[in-house]
């Protein structure tokens, strides 16, 4: 099963075809290589494809990611995107929950998933740009701050952050039409709600003509630091 293209399938088979995914992976604790981050423009689409790769990530695992924007240029702290999360939700759910009687596999099993949509967002730009990496990225920036720290509380240990690229870089492959999709109303709108990704082919396509009308994507001066 492919979600290629067809984020309606999200829910109805999402549980059989994350469990193909995962058997394809390589044990959690699997130690991969450590990899620089290639050098590429800063512009307006890479952060585009960013912020999408996050979203993605967040449908697919049913994270509370709201909304998502990408701004005319980067602010005062160096963002030039953000995610949107429904942090009161999560506290009144974290807060009827009793925490003891949730089987630790499947806290880890939300760390994995979590943190795999914090590093989708650096992967989906090297997607982008045609490049796939074999190891893990060493990064310090906020998302990898905030993977390694889901993984430590799950795992006392960052070393699943191997796995979570690997998980991502396979949802990724398989949704890249709605990953793009979503990029393509990030760049033009500049902001997407969640309840937009799920867009229909008709108004892809006048997207895409409409970015294939414009000129070369801006390039954003200074270094990358997404969310």
């Amino acid at each position: 099963m492919t979600y290629r293209g067809d984020p309606s399938l999200i829910g109805r088979d999402r549980s059989a075809w994350l469990r193909a995914i995962y058997r394809k992976l390589p044990p959690i604790f699997l130690a991969g290589t450590k990899v620089e981050f290639p050098i590429y423009p800063f512009n307006r689409r890479a952060v585009a494809f960013h912020e999408a790769g996050h979203v993605v990530l967040g449908s697919v695992f049913s994270l509370p990611i709201t909304s998502a924007v990408v701004h005319e240029k980067p602010d005062d702290t160096g963002e030039a995107g953000k995610i949107h999360m429904d942090l009161e939700g999560i506290q009144r759910r974290a807060a009827s929950v009793d925490e003891d009687k949730i089987p630790h596999a499947m806290l880890q099993e939300a760390a994995l998933e979590i943190a795999a949509m914090y590093v989708a967002g650096h992967l989906a730009m090297l997607y982008h740009y045609q490049h796939r990496i074999d190891g893990w990225l060493d990064i310090d920036d906020l998302d990898y701050r905030n993977a390694r720290s889901v993984l430590r509380k799950a795992f006392h240990s960052d070393l699943p952050l191997y796995f979570c690229h690997r998980l991502a870089q396979a949802v990724l492959a398989e949704t890249w039409d709605w990953v793009s999709a979503i990029a393509a109303v990030l760049e033009t709108k500049g902001e997407i709600d969640i309840g937009e990704s799920k867009i229909q082919a008709r108004e892809l396509a006048a997207i895409q003509a409409e970015l294939a009308a414009q000129a070369a994507p801006r390039i954003f001066l200074g270094g990358f630091d997404g969310q």
